[in-house]
């Protein structure tokens, strides 16, 4: 079974340390690909690992790599699928703050105001990427509904809907 599908399953099981272990090896395999179209695999398992490192209880450490994880999709391998496939893209960079703020939320990580102030911008952020460019296609959901579904929950939670 792959690194990243056994983080999964583990995450499901509610083993979080365990699920950290396999998402960390599986982006550690896929940095050093040399094809693109698996190398940009990591930058989407940084934002399991992200949520699994803040369910396992180092919530600081969860949110600085999501934060990280969140801005590399605006530049190198994030950039580049940005133009191949703005849906894969969108869908990728908001599931990195979708993630980090369900893992915050679950495990009622208190926040200091800066903190919660830049990752509240993080989510406004996550839900501006999910309206497509004009004149862009796409083999996906245009409207991105079950993201944009995931951000309003989030909010609800937030108190700030």
């Amino acid at each position: 079974m792959p690194l990243g599908v056994l983080g999964d399953v583990l995450s499901v099981e509610g083993k979080h340390r365990k699920a950290a272990e396999h998402f960390r090896a599986a982006v550690d395999i896929f940095k050093k690909e040399e094809s693109f179209d698996q190398r940009i695999n990591a930058i989407e398992l940084q934002g399991f690992l992200a949520g699994s490192i803040i369910r396992s209880g180092k919530a600081q450490e969860g949110i600085e790599l999501a934060q990280t994880t969140f801005h590399q999709y605006d530049e190198g391998d994030g950039r580049v699928l940005r133009e191949k496939d703005y849906y894969v893209w969108a869908v990728w960079k908001s599931g990195c703050a979708t993630k980090m703020w369900n893992a915050i939320l679950d495990k009622k990580v208190k926040l200091d105001p800066p903190t919660k102030g830049m990752l509240l911008e993080m989510l406004d952020e996550a839900d501006r990427t999910t309206v497509f460019p004009d004149g862009q296609t796409t083999w996906g959901d245009r409207s991105f509904e079950m993201r944009k579904d995931e951000i309003g929950k989030i909010r609800q939670r937030l108190g700030i809907s």
